[in-house]
């Protein structure tokens, strides 16, 4: 029996031409994708964060503090801390507004993407508006509660809950763009309003 050295050659010379091509031109786009959803994830993630985040100062900020039963000390740090989370909020809503691009872009879906555009432009807005600080601190905790129910079920057997979700999102933001009641008559007055200190 003898070898037949051409095919032997050719089948070497194919092995090696399909490895190179593979190694040089497939696989580079390959982890180049695997890369970008990668990306993707890490953003997604960071994003979902940010609400847990912002659903933490927020609340924490309406909390009512009247279980300090009169003790000035104890009065006094729970006013410290509800100062402190409310810039935290504030730093929160900023660095999400900042990103919005980023985190949208991660999304790939247009239903999802334009919810989050939504929710940053409109916790920025809240941020930006005259309300009291308690009323903001209210709608932020109120948008970051329909949000993380837009952003974390994002399964199709929960088609419905999802619906029910953006219409509560769309019908909560139409009544942040309303003019709302001045200062003087709001829940909280006693509240400062979004000021910066001069």
């Amino acid at each position: 029996m003898s070898i037949a050295w051409n095919t032997v050659q050719t089948a070497a010379a194919t092995a090696l031409l399909v490895t190179l091509v593979i190694e040089y031109a497939v696989k580079p786009q390959l982890e180049a994708r695997k890369e970008r959803h990668l990306e993707a994830l890490r953003t997604q993630r960071r994003f979902e964060a940010l609400l847990v985040d912002l659903a933490l100062a927020a609340g924490v900020y309406i909390t009512d503090d009247t279980t300090a039963d009169g003790n000035a000390v104890v009065r006094g740090k729970l006013q410290a801390e509800r100062a402190r989370q409310y810039d935290r909020m504030q730093h929160l809503v900023t660095e999400l507004f900042d990103n919005l691009g980023k985190f949208a872009s991660s999304y790939p879906l247009a239903p999802w993407r334009n919810d989050m555009l939504l929710v940053g432009t409109t916790m920025h807005g809240i941020l930006m508006s005259a309300r009291s600080r308690h009323r903001q601190a209210q709608l932020i905790a109120e948008l970051t509660g329909i949000s993380s129910r837009i952003f974390y079920q994002r399964h199709l057997w929960k088609a419905a809950d999802l619906s029910k979700a953006r219409t509560e999102l769309r019908a909560l933001v139409t009544q942040t763009q309303q003019p709302g009641p001045t200062l003087a008559a709001d829940r909280n007055a006693t509240d400062q309003p979004n000021r910066s200190p001069q």
